[in-house]
C-alpha cells in the first residue's frame, strides 16, 4: 500500500506503448479552444518527454478536443516527435505503425 500523502505518477489519459519501440499518447480535453490547445499541449509535451527518455525512442502525442472546438487538425514537432491537436473526427484513420 502506498504511504499516505505520497503522490502517484501522472500520465496521459490513454497510452499505447511497445516499450523500446513506439508510444502513442493521448491527452483528452473538454473545454474551449484555449484550454484544449494550451493546457493540452503543456501536458502532452511533458508526458512525451518522459516517455521518450524512459520508455520508447519513438513517441507521438495527440491532444484530443471536441470536434466543435478543434475545427481543423494542427500538427507540429517536439524534439523531433510529432504532436497533433485533433478532434475525434480527425482520428477516424488512426492506425499505430
Amino acid at each position: 500500500m502506498e504511504a499516505f500523502g505520497r503522490g502517484s505518477p501522472m500520465g496521459a489519459d490513454i497510452a499505447l506503448v511497445r516499450p523500446g519501440v513506439a508510444a502513442y499518447l493521448f491527452e483528452c480535453k473538454f473545454g474551449d479552444a484555449a484550454y484544449v490547445s494550451r493546457d493540452g499541449y503543456h501536458q502532452i509535451s511533458t508526458y512525451m518527454t518522459e516517455v521518450k527518455e524512459k520508455i520508447s525512442p519513438s513517441v507521438s502525442g495527440y491532444v484530443v478536443g471536441p470536434d466543435e472546438v478543434v475545427v481543423s487538425e494542427a500538427a507540429g514537432l517536439l524534439s523531433g516527435s510529432p504532436v497533433h491537436i485533433v478532434g475525434p473526427r480527425h482520428m477516424e484513420d488512426f492506425s499505430p505503425d
